[in-house]
């Protein structure tokens, strides 16, 4: 469903700031901001009061088509490689019956995951599928270059000469806790692959003199908490990076990673003390500035895209809100425009014929979800989303 909105007397929060608001969204598109907005004709008012209206989140790491993918391995790992290495004989039963399935469908679920966790914008860490380009539930960013890893890229000298400038250059590195894993960010500068471009998922084993040459080159590093925390027991250096390098929060896949963006921002706070404004930051403004991404996104804007999402104000904060959130609390998700699920608060305000909307429930709420392809999908997927403990 998209048409105009307006969302009246909800609590609008930006990564600079939280203020009380109304929104109003024509087709794609927010038109309006600010307080008391008029009711135009064509409205469709839907009322916020003691909600906080955020902009979709940004989601800096994922592998969207390893998302029916339970956790697999026996950790701790001394690095990624030697995990990579023992799933693919070790879980053999389990990795065959996901590959063998439709590659559009695996991708599917890989924008779900996301929006059920109010994410509208993607790091997809792999090749930008056909399927990216007409129709699929999130926005997948399109401008990036990439190398899985210094050791499993196959040619990697020649990954970087497909770098190109001003766009990110995204790679595993120092994903592990050995002196492998230690050695790479020093091996990536001899490489010539060290420069503002270059974006590094995990870094759980840069060292503390490695640090001054992340600076110098001007990199960002891409934190997962969860995923380092289950494969090797820690996370990447946290207290030496704050505040020296930029940063930002990726789920990663379920293979090792989060089910949502929610519980990976409180994995963060439990690997460190950072504030919850702090956290919003790292899914909003600061993957936007890494990832080179347009100023609407990450944000609610007037004239940016109508990427936005509403929770109740379980807090006095919400940033803090946010923080305790998951996905059965959002009431209403909208992607550009578009209506894409919403809670039976708001029953009255677009009622349902059956034929375009129906029910599933998140963390035990009953929702609206307007995705025919969802719920054709959904029964036949079922048993490989056991591990989603939200979907009931």
């Amino acid at each position: 469903m998209r048409g105009s909105f307006l969302l009246v007397n909800g609590i609008v929060a930006n990564p600079g700031s939280a203020l009380r608001a109304d929104v109003r969204v024509e087709g794609s598109r927010i038109t309006g901001i600010g307080e008391g907005l008029p009711v135009l004709r064509g409205d469709l008012v839907l009322d916020c009061s003691g909600r906080y209206i955020y902009p979709g989140l940004i989601n800096a790491h994922d592998h969207l088509s390893f998302s029916l993918f339970p956790r697999l391995g026996d950790p701790p790992y001394p690095n990624s490689y030697a995990w990579g290495n023992e799933i693919r004989s070790k879980y053999k039963a389990v990795i065959d019956p996901i590959v063998m399935t439709p590659l559009r469908d695996r991708l599917f679920w890989g924008a779900w995951k996301n929006l059920f966790s109010g994410v509208t914008t993607v790091m997809h860490h792999d090749p930008y599928f056909s399927p990216f380009r007409f129709g699929y539930p999130v926005d997948v960013i399109r401008r990036y270059t990439f190398a899985h890893s210094l050791g499993f890229e196959k040619d990697f000298r020649g990954a970087l000469r497909h770098r190109r400038r001003g766009t990110p250059f995204i790679l595993h590195l120092a994903e592990g806790t050995d002196e492998r894993a230690a050695a790479e960010v020093r091996e990536l500068e001899k490489l010539g692959g060290l420069d503002d471009r270059t974006v590094a998922v995990h870094g759980v084993g840069i060292r503390q003199g490695d640090i001054e040459i992340l600076q110098k080159a001007q990199t960002a590093v891409i934190w997962c908490p969860s995923s380092n925390r289950f494969l090797f027991g820690r996370s990447a250096p946290i207290a030496s990076l704050w505040g020296r390098i930029p940063m930002a929060i990726g789920t990663d896949s379920t293979i090792t990673g989060s089910e949502s963006l929610f519980g990976e921002l409180r994995a963060a706070q439990r690997e460190y003390a950072l504030t919850p404004r702090e956290l919003f930051s790292l899914v909003t403004d600061s993957p936007r500035r890494i990832l080179r991404l347009p100023e609407d996104r990450g944000a609610i804007v007037n004239g940016g895209v109508a990427d936005l999402f509403v929770l109740p104000a379980a807090e006095s904060s919400p940033y803090s809100t946010l923080l305790h959130a998951e996905p059965g609390n959002i009431a209403l998700l909208l992607r550009r425009g578009r209506v894409v699920f919403h809670d039976t608060c708001f029953d009255r305000a677009f009622g349902h014929d059956g034929a375009s909307s129906s029910r599933i429930t998140l963390n035990h709420r009953p929702k609206w979800i307007s995705s025919r392809r969802f719920l054709t999908l959904h029964p036949s997927y079922r048993r490989l989303l056991a591990h989603y403990t939200y979907l009931n």
